[in-house]
């Protein structure tokens, strides 16, 4: 079969998928990139439960992508994602100066 023939959907996910996206994207896929919100709630829906693995997803983005019925997700700008990192990483370095602290005062209180 020729690849045009093909339509891959991916939840988006941010950073985690946006290599697979352009990798496929460079093999000639055609890629559908859809909004997480929306898989959660049609798969609510068909299932009835909150139930969640690859088979049920995978179902999901086969239905929404069948019926043309999904709204497009969205991988934001490098800028973007390079200041979500930045500020990932302060954050964690944060929570562990501040558990230091703690340590330290709870230790000066003994």
């Amino acid at each position: 079969m020729d690849k045009s023939e093909f339509t891959i959907g991916l939840e988006a996910t941010g950073i985690y998928g946006e290599n697979l996206q352009e990798f496929l994207k460079s093999k000639a896929y055609l890629v559908k990139l859809l909004n997480p919100f929306q898989t959660t709630r049609y798969r609510e829906q068909i299932t009835m439960k909150k139930v969640k693995n690859d088979e049920i997803d995978s179902l999901v983005i086969a239905l929404l992508l069948k019926s043309g019925k999904f709204s497009f997700g969205y991988i934001t700008d490098d800028e973007y994602q390079s200041l979500y990192s930045m500020l990932h990483q302060h954050k964690v370095q944060l929570v562990k100066l501040a558990k230091r602290n703690k340590r330290l005062i709870a230790y000066s209180l003994i």
